[in-house]
């Protein structure tokens, strides 16, 4: 039971599991640009992201080696 228990976390904690997909979903209003970002990490848990159009690109331009 304690292997499975550390098994169980691991998945909860990393969310990486080969051959699975998890649910994911996003939403953008176009006029105020505001981005909001579901994933379904694992069984017991959710990741929730809020963010603006603004910020994914700038962040993508200082941090692309192009």
């Amino acid at each position: 039971r304690q292997r499975q228990m550390c098994i169980r976390d691991s998945y909860e904690c990393v969310g990486d599991v080969q051959n699975v997909t998890f649910p994911c979903a996003t939403l953008c209003d176009a006029e105020t640009g505001r981005i909001a970002i579901y994933y379904g990490c694992a069984d017991t848990c959710v990741g929730l992201a809020y963010t603006t159009v603004d910020a994914v690109v700038d962040y993508v331009k200082s941090h692309s080696s192009i």
